[in-house]
């Protein structure tokens, strides 16, 4: 399930290794679904490893046990951005909005230019009624990434209806 060093298709960041590990990771997540909490043995020494299975964690619908694999990560690298983004991401699966928002400010704070973390962090203030920093970081996250725009505008389209604000509803509908 690893990935050896001659087979790394970017760098060797760890995102790197959670994009291009997903199919891997769907496999561990149908393998552990169907053998239960003991299937697989990890090798907590190494932070790939980990993340990978906590990301097969998260695919097989199991957001708490990818919150605890990635607590442990956390521990080997707590500086790694990625690692506080998957953090933010499972506990905003979990409807932990304010867990959610810790991690992914702390992402934004260590790598403010990821627009994932800015997608998720302005989600995460729309759901605990902070709408004014949903605002901010869900353009922020359209500016800095176009593919994300839609997404992005689709939330704020929805914060706008909220708050029955529909002329510049529709406005983030045609985008």
């Amino acid at each position: 399930w690893g990935m050896h060093v001659a087979n790394r298709l970017g760098g060797s960041s760890l995102s790197d290794l959670l994009v291009f590990g997903r199919r891997s990771g769907l496999g561990a997540a149908q393998y552990a679904n169907e053998r239960g909490d003991n299937a697989l043995k990890i090798d907590d020494e190494q932070p790939e490893v980990l993340a990978l299975y906590a990301r097969a964690m998260l695919e097989a619908g199991r957001p708490a046990d990818a919150e605890q694999v990635m607590t442990k990560l956390r521990k080997l690298e707590p500086d790694n951005a990625d690692v506080l983004f998957l953090l933010g991401v499972t506990a905003y699966r979990q409807q932990d909005w304010i867990a959610a928002r810790r991690y992914l400010e702390e992402a934004r704070d260590n790598h403010a230019r990821d627009p994932r973390v800015r997608l998720y962090l302005g989600r995460a203030y729309q759901e605990l009624g902070e709408d004014s920093k949903a605002i901010e970081e869900l353009n922020a996250a359209g500016r800095m990434d176009p593919e994300l725009r839609p997404a992005a505008a689709y939330r704020l389209a929805i914060l706008h209806l909220q708050r029955n604000e529909l002329p510049t509803a529709k406005e983030y509908f045609r985008e």
